[in-house]
C-alpha cells in the first residue's frame, strides 16, 4: 500500500538536513566558546627577557655531501623585547654569538680550509600566539633579520684573510612560553633564517672575481627569561 501520495521515502529525506542542520549549529557553538575562552585568557602585555642558544653549521663551507666537514658551532647571548596584542605578537631584540669550534674541510677537495664567523643579529617578528589556560601560550609567525658578521677564513690559494660583511634574511619563529610567576616566564624558541651576504672575497687563484659569500642560513634555538614589565 502506497502512503503519502506515492512517496515512500518523503519523511526520510526530510530528517537528513534536519541532522546537518544541528551539527552545523553545534559547530557553530563550539567555534564560539573556543573563540571566547581565547579572548578571555589572551592577554596584552609587553617583556623584556635575556636568552641563551646555539646555531650549528653557521657559515655552511661546503655544500657538497660528498665533502667531510666539521661544522663550525656558535653559542649565542641574546635580549628580546616582545609585544602581545591578544592573539598577536610581535618580538625583536638582539642577538650576538660567541664561537664553540671553528668550521673545518677535513679532505683538500674544496677551496675553504677553514672558517671562524661570528654576528650579530636584529631580528624582528610578528605572529598569532595562542593562551593555554594556566600554563602558559604558544606562538608562530615570520619576520626578517639583519646580519653583521666577521670573522676568519683560509682557503689554498690565498691563506688566511680577515672578512667582514652584512646580509639581510627572512625566519620564522615557533615559540613556548610557560608561567612561572605572574610577570616572570620561561620561554623556548625555535628560529631559522634564510640569510645569504653578496661575494665579498676570492678562494680561487684560477679566476679574478670573489666567488665566497658568507651564509648565515640555519636553525637557531633559545631557552630564556623573560619578564613582564606592562
Amino acid at each position: 500500500m502506497i502512503v503519502d501520495g506515492g512517496f515512500p521515502h518523503s519523511r526520510g529525506s526530510h530528517a537528513i538536513p534536519g541532522r546537518g542542520e544541528e551539527m552545523i549549529r553545534r559547530v557553530l557553538l563550539i567555534a564560539i566558546m573556543l573563540f571566547a575562552s581565547v579572548s578571555v585568557y589572551a592577554r596584552s602585555y609587553m617583556g623584556v627577557g635575556v636568552h641563551l642558544g646555539a646555531q650549528h653549521d653557521v657559515g655552511t663551507i661546503s655544500k657538497d655531501p660528498s665533502v667531510k666537514i666539521d661544522p663550525q658551532n656558535n653559542a649565542i647571548v641574546g635580549f628580546a623585547l616582545k609585544l602581545n596584542l591578544g592573539g598577536f605578537f610581535i618580538r625583536s631584540g638582539v642577538d650576538t654569538t660567541f664561537l664553540i669550534n671553528q668550521g673545518e674541510v677535513l679532505e683538500n677537495t674544496d677551496e675553504i680550509e677553514y672558517n671562524r664567523i661570528h654576528y650579530t643579529a636584529i631580528p624582528s617578528f610578528l605572529g598569532l600566539s595562542f593562551p593555554i589556560h594556566n600554563i602558559g601560550e604558544l606562538y608562530m609567525g615570520g619576520g626578517v633579520a639583519y646580519f653583521m658578521g666577521s670573522g676568519k677564513i683560509k682557503s689554498t690559494a690565498f691563506g688566511k684573510e680577515d672578512i667582514e660583511t652584512t646580509a639581510f634574511g627572512y625566519g620564522i619563529l615557533m615559540g613556548i612560553q610557560l608561567n612561572i610567576f605572574s610577570s616572570l616566564h620561561l620561554y623556548m624558541e625555535w628560529e631559522y633564517f634564510d640569510a645569504r651576504s653578496e661575494p665579498i672575497t676570492q678562494t680561487q687563484s684560477t679566476y679574478d672575481w670573489d666567488n665566497f659569500s658568507v651564509d648565515f642560513s640555519g636553525h637557531r634555538v633559545f631557552l630564556g627569561i623573560m619578564y613582564h614589565i606592562i
